[in-house]
């Protein structure tokens, strides 16, 4: 949408900022320029795009003069999904893009899959939907800024899940000095990958704390949560596996649309290139191809949710597996057991290449379906029909870094 106009009556002690006024300082500069400005400046690209902000002396007061702004938009084509906005006509979400592409990537060994699978005995597909969802952390966003005149300096209270990162982000916004703006973090709450970056509200407090003298804050409400924050997850995933005779994998191969939304967050490619780093999971096979497309739709932007793309990629795993098992006639944990890498492989180098320095994926699955009493699921099960209840089983693998950094130390005694 494009908004054409924006009027608010008049009250007394009650500031209203739109892009106008903040134009000198809210703008970032990128490749293509779909890092989310402070403020919609000539249109609102999905539902949470802000376009004006209100400073008062009291919530009330501030939701009251909000309710009374007054915007005149005029309707343009939009894209809802991550699938149909790679599709041929489909309307830009940057008219300086060629498409809706961001980017896309290989990984892996196209060949030596497609050799795989030419000789499989038997071959499974899973073309899987990952929702969107909210991080709804029970702790909201919040932000507070206070600017000191005689310093040219900012102090910034964040429920961040980082601060040092985000001096540079303050420093490119304001066109100032990393070290003009001291960032704190006290009491984060949930984060879960969501509170990762600066968000425009983060900007907006700095600016207005500048312009008016005096500190800022704002505490976002569920309903502004829910469509400003980062959403996880989004994508689309196209995949297939071959098997041998004997339920051993030979090859893997993924198609995977990520959706980043309208805008790029902090983080916007993490899901997808983390996530295709786990692809092989716990297994030992021959050959895989990864093949992935990040595209923008006109929807809230996305980010890292619990896992930051490697549930995406290990869901598609362990589904191809139990279709494999279903079909193959293999109980599911045998089929696991039969591929996973072994004790004496490590470490092990996967076709990525990832390095797993140790593991004993069989031997941790013997303990866990001897915990899990496994063998005696079919009494209880028994029992639970009988009671007029179901009961079920699953089975997953799971893989995740000890660390994301490899950080060394020497220390030497003289």
């Amino acid at each position: 949408m494009i908004a054409r106009q924006l009027r608010l009556r008049n009250l007394g002690g009650i500031v209203v900022v739109d892009f106008i006024d903040m134009a000198q300082d809210a703008h970032r500069d990128a490749v293509l320029d779909a890092l989310q400005r402070q403020l919609a400046r000539d249109r609102v690209r999905c539902v949470g795009d802000p376009v004006a902000f209100v400073v008062a002396e009291t919530l009330a007061q501030a939701q009251d003069a909000a309710e009374m702004i007054e915007i005149d938009y005029e309707a343009l084509p939009a894209v809802g999904s991550t699938r149909d906005a790679v599709k041929d006509g489909a309307p830009l979400v940057w008219d300086e893009n060629a498409g809706n592409l961001w980017f896309e990537m290989d990984r892996g060994d196209a060949e030596a899959t497609e050799a795989a699978f030419a000789k499989a005995a038997h071959v499974v597909k899973a073309d899987l939907h990952h929702n969107r969802i909210s991080a709804n952390a029970m702790e909201p966003r919040a932000a507070l800024s206070e600017y000191s005149s005689a310093r040219g300096e900012w102090t910034i209270y964040m429920s961040s899940q980082g601060t040092h990162q985000h001096r540079p982000t303050f420093g490119e916004i304001f066109h100032q000095p990393a070290t003009a703006f001291r960032v704190i973090a006290p009491d984060v709450g949930g984060g879960f990958g969501m509170k990762n970056g600066v968000f425009p509200e983060d900007a907006m407090c700095a600016w207005a704390a500048r312009e008016l003298g005096r500190p800022v804050k704002w505490t976002a409400d569920r309903s502004e949560s829910l469509v400003s924050d980062t959403h996880g997850r989004d994508a689309e995933t196209d995949s297939e596996m071959a098997l041998d005779e004997s339920g051993r994998i030979l090859a893997i191969r993924v198609k995977a649309d990520y959706g980043v939304g309208a805008y790029l967050s902090a983080s916007a490619p993490v899901p997808a290139c983390i996530g295709s780093m786990v692809y092989q999971n716990v297994y030992e096979y021959d050959a895989m191809h990864i093949r992935i497309r990040v595209v923008f739709s006109n929807t809230t932007w996305t980010g890292p949710y619990r896992g930051a793309g490697r549930p995406e990629a290990v869901y598609v795993v362990e589904r191809l597996l139990d279709i494999a098992a279903d079909e193959m006639g293999i109980d599911p944990v045998e089929i696991r057991q039969r591929n996973y890498i072994a004790k004496d492989r490590m470490p092990f180098t996967t076709l990525i290449p990832t390095v797993y320095d140790s593991g004993d994926f069989s031997g941790i699955t013997d303990h866990a379906t001897e915990v899990a009493d496994i063998a005696g699921f079919e009494t209880r099960k028994a029992e639970s029909i009988a009671r007029g209840k179901l009961r079920g089983l699953g089975t997953c693998s799971f893989i995740d870094f000890a660390s994301p950094f490899n950080d060394r130390m020497e220390i030497r005694f003289d």
